[in-house]
């Protein structure tokens, strides 16, 4: 691979190019400044929200301010307790090594856009969006009317799906988009997959703190499953976990990867994914090889992984998952047009992969990931940086609800559209076509593959 840019324009070209697909470049001119309520960053909650929310600033806005107190890290985060604006520094410079970020004690007059994580908005730029969580909730408002109050919940969903709303909107205020175009004032229940316009139309609903999810087979280790592995990492989970995928990091990943950076640059995406994971409670291997290769090399063994995530984005490799007689299958991906899929498949009960990416759809529309468009050396996908965190925040969600009674709580698709005011959550269950794939497959090879499964019943 080409050695890292050394200047900010080459870095720039590359980074920003796929963002710049769908966006004018006048959000390059944006200063964005954090502000938090001081107890919002004491807990949890609140510093998993602002980690995010600072991940996905430093993947498109060059410079932000940070108004933040002298504080560490939580310790459920990180045992150590480092300095919080270290930690964060850190992060942001891996991410863009030519960005303006800066701790700072007082709002600068000049920023142009606010970001408030919690209560007690002070407003000090011309627009500010504040962004809160509680729970399986969160919420984004102009003026904080549907701020939460803080509080010291394991759950880590709400807080990251507020942090892709919120910077959603930071990233619309800098392209200048228009009211209606912004996003409306709410509360979003990421355990229904629904939305309400006041916090009292909704309550939160259990959790359970660090889950066993078992044995998980995650194949593709690009956007979306870099966000996943970063959610898992704030999970507490413990797992098994297998990822396939032969792609290498590249400059056009650090706008939308959270956890690719120039310290990962040029290695095999599996291997930046393990490091990222590695601890006591998630064992992570790492296949540096494409799926056909896995399954020749690998065969498919009954029992083997009680999960499988598809989040490679070739319809080809779909259709080959569903010829493997899967187990439960879990996915989110991210359309062409700002939008973000969920998507739960049981056998026999929903819909199959196949039957959701059917082989009539033109190719162009089968793209996983995003839109597919040419550059003068290869093949890249558009995309937006916020995108792929909140389809990663889905497929955890998914594994957290499983740990559940009830399962499933919500149906098996849903659409959620960041490019209007996400006024509804479309959300239905997809059910099976006559001619799907699924309807002749033998429950029999299935039930001898996938029997002795986790979440077989």
């Amino acid at each position: 691979m080409d050695p890292f840019p050394i200047t900010a324009k080459d870095f720039y070209a590359k980074r920003d190019d796929r963002t710049n697909r769908y966006a004018d470049a006048l959000y390059h001119t944006a200063h964005c400044v954090v502000t938090s309520d001081a107890r919002t960053i004491e807990t949890f909650s609140g510093q998993v929200m602002l980690r995010a929310a600072f991940n996905l600033l430093s993947r498109w806005c060059r410079r932000v301010s940070i108004v933040i107190p002298d504080i560490n890290l939580h310790q459920e985060i990180d045992a150590r307790s480092p300095k919080f604006a270290d930690f964060v520094l850190s992060q942001m410079y891996d991410a863009d090594p030519f960005g303006a970020f800066e701790i700072i004690k007082t709002p600068p007059p000049e920023a142009t856009i606010q970001l408030h994580a919690g209560e007690n908005l002070r407003q000090c730029a011309p627009r500010s969006v504040v962004m809160s969580a509680s729970g399986w909730l969160a919420s984004v408002s102009r003026n904080g009317h549907l701020a939460f109050p803080a509080t010291d919940s394991p759950n880590l969903i709400g807080p990251v799906a507020a942090a892709c709303l919120g910077v959603a909107q930071v990233f619309k205020f800098a392209l200048g988009s228009l009211d209606d175009d912004l996003i409306a004032d709410a509360v979003f229940d990421l355990f229904t997959l629904s939305r309400a316009s006041s916090r009292q139309s909704l309550s939160d609903h259990d959790y359970i703190p660090a889950p066993a999810l078992g044995k998980l087979l995650m194949i593709g280790a690009g956007s979306v499953a870099s966000a996943v592995a970063y959610c898992l990492g704030l999970m507490n989970a413990s797992c098994e976990l297998a990822i396939v995928d032969r792609d290498r990091v590249k400059i056009e990943n650090l706008n939308r990867s959270p956890i690719f950076g120039k310290r990962t640059y040029g290695l095999p995406k599996v291997d930046a994914l393990v490091a990222y994971l590695e601890g006591p409670r998630i064992i992570a291997t790492g296949h540096n090889m494409w799926w056909d290769d896995f399954i020749r090399a690998q065969g498919r063994q009954p029992n083997r992984f009680d999960v499988w995530l598809p989040l490679a984005n070739e319809f080809g490799v779909r259709w080959s998952m569903q010829n493997n007689y899967p187990p439960l299958l879990v996915h989110a991906s991210t359309t062409n047009n700002w939008g973000v899929n969920h998507g739960r498949h049981r056998f026999g009960r929903d819909d199959c992969l196949a039957d959701r990416f059917p082989s009539e759809l033109p190719q162009t529309a089968l793209r996983c990931s995003s839109a597919e468009v040419e550059s003068e050396t290869e093949r890249v996908d558009a995309a937006l940086p916020f995108l792929s965190m909140f389809a990663g925040a889905l497929v955890v969600a998914e594994l957290a609800r499983l740990q559940l009674p009830e399962y499933p709580q919500c149906p098996n698709f849903a659409l959620i559209d960041f490019g209007g005011d996400i006024s509804e959550i479309h959300a239905w269950d997809m059910k099976p076509r006559s001619t799907c794939l699924c309807q002749t497959q033998s429950a029999t090879i299935h039930n001898t593959f996938n029997g002795g499964t986790k979440y077989f019943d």
